[in-house]
């Protein structure tokens, strides 16, 4: 629970959706230290002020992530702060979840057209049309579902990682003999 993460930008999209019926947004992720409550607490005032309280839930930390994402959708991770690299963006796709994010850090390494859907980092109006458009094409959520798990597994999956660091450290030493 960070403001990095940007949850206030999803919860910003959301408000522009608030008409439509067809959704229901989970925020998972406990508040560990002080600054991080305070943010969860304004984030569920943003919700109430916006009118879109009833439709988003505060889970908090959980340890069953692989059956909160099984029971989802999609999943949206909005950053404004870059990250290094994106477990819960592999964890989403390995779940079969078509992932929005944003163009920002490690995310369009891991997301791309086959999985996801990326927006400008803080447009909370891209977003919103984002999420809109996926809720209005469940055949397009599916095929961005269903390119998921080999996207990840493509990215993560350890034999493969390997299998391509052995690849790399065997063309450097070829190029090593080489030289000498």
């Amino acid at each position: 629970m960070e403001a990095g993460k940007g949850q206030r930008v999803l919860l910003e999209a959301l408000a522009l959706l608030r008409d439509r019926a067809d959704w229901e947004c989970w925020m998972v992720g406990g508040a560990q230290r002080g600054p991080e409550v305070a943010y969860e607490e304004g984030l569920k005032r943003l919700a109430r002020a916006r009118g879109i309280e009833p439709r988003v839930k505060f889970l908090g930390q959980r340890s069953d992530v692989s059956a909160v994402l099984g029971g989802a959708d999609m999943f949206c991770q909005p950053n404004i702060a870059p990250e290094a690299f994106g477990v819960s963006f592999i964890e989403a796709l390995y779940s079969g979840l078509p992932v929005v994010g944003c163009r920002l850090g490690a995310t369009p390494e891991i997301v791309d057209d086959s999985c996801g859907v990326l927006v400008e980092p803080g447009n909370a109006r891209a977003l919103a049309d984002a999420l809109g458009a996926l809720l209005d094409d469940p055949r397009r959520r599916a095929a961005l579902a269903t390119a998921g798990p080999g996207r990840a597994a493509a990215l993560c999956e350890p034999e493969r990682q390997v299998r391509a660091l052995a690849a790399a450290l065997r063309g450097v030493a070829a190029g090593s003999r080489a030289a000498a």
